[in-house]
C-alpha cells in the first residue's frame, strides 16, 4: 500500500504587471507581460563644423533589456562595431535594464577596445543608471 500526499500550493503573487493563472491539475503559473523590445540604428554627425565629419552610429534599444532581449541588443552592437568605427548605445528609451544588459555593454566595450573602435553609452537614466551604478560599471561609459 502506498501513501499519497497532496500539497496545496498557494498561488504566486500577482502584481499590477502580471497575473496568476491556475491550470488543470492545480498548477499555478504567472502570466508574464508582453515586453516590447526594439533596436533602432541611425547615424549622426560627430562634428558639424569640421571639413570632414565622420558619423557616429547610434544603436538605440527601446523597452526591456533582460536575459531574453539582451542577445538581440548584443547582436546589434556587434554588427554596428564590425561595420563602423564609432558606435554609441543610446539607452534613453530603455524601461528596464538587467545584469544581462550590463554584460552586453561590457562585451561591446571590450570588442571596441580590441578592434580600435570607439564605443560609448548615453541616455542612461532611472533604473538603467541605477543598475550601472550598482554593478560599478557606470564610470566606464561616461
Amino acid at each position: 500500500m502506498t501513501d499519497r500526499v497532496e500539497m496545496a500550493l498557494p498561488p504566486p503573487r500577482a502584481t499590477s504587471t502580471r497575473s496568476a493563472r491556475r491550470y488543470p491539475g492545480g498548477l499555478w503559473a504567472l502570466d508574464a507581460p508582453e515586453r516590447p523590445f526594439s533596436v533602432a540604428r541611425h547615424t549622426e554627425p560627430v562634428n558639424s563644423s569640421a571639413a570632414f565629419s565622420a558619423d557616429r552610429l547610434i544603436v538605440a534599444p527601446a523597452g526591456y533589456v533582460d536575459m531574453d532581449t539582451a542577445p538581440l541588443l548584443g547582436a546589434a552592437l556587434t554588427n554596428a562595431l564590425d561595420s563602423h568605427p564609432d558606435v554609441c548605445c543610446d539607452l534613453a528609451a530603455v524601461d528596464f535594464f538587467s545584469a544581462a544588459g550590463v554584460h552586453v555593454l561590457l562585451l561591446a566595450a571590450d570588442r571596441a577596445k580590441r578592434s580600435g573602435s570607439r564605443f560609448s553609452v548615453r541616455g542612461a537614466g532611472g533604473i538603467t543608471r541605477r543598475v550601472l551604478r550598482i554593478t560599478q560599471v557606470e564610470h566606464l561609459f561616461e
